[in-house]
């Protein structure tokens, strides 16, 4: 059985500077990742600093992109979570990313 994942087009609404709702989005992010490692036979690793450093988040997307036959498009290590601008390109390009990624998975 799998798990309900909270669609990725709602993560689009997560506020800047909310940290109640970045945590929570937190959460619905990590356990999407895990979903979609378990599809891929990917690794999973702490995302408990992405605000800040998204290095190893990134190595995940291309990961399970590489896994499922995707091109890698972004490297989402170059966004900065600290800048709202960047913020919200992040939250709109990496849904869509995400979507990708479960669709073609499976999920």
């Amino acid at each position: 059985m799998s798990l309900p994942l909270l669609p990725t087009v709602l993560w689009q609404s997560v506020p800047y500077g909310d940290k109640d709702a970045f945590l929570d989005w937190e959460l619905a992010h990590w356990l999407t990742h895990i979903e979609v490692a378990k599809k891929t036979n990917t690794r999973v690793v702490p995302l408990d600093k992405l605000r800040d450093d998204a290095f190893a988040h990134s190595l995940m997307h291309r990961d399970a992109s590489s896994a499922l036959n995707l091109a890698v498009d972004f490297n989402f290590a170059d966004f900065d979570l600290n800048d709202q601008d960047s913020y919200y390109d992040f939250m709109l390009a990496h849904s869509d990313h995400h979507q990708l990624l479960q669709n073609t998975a499976g999920l």
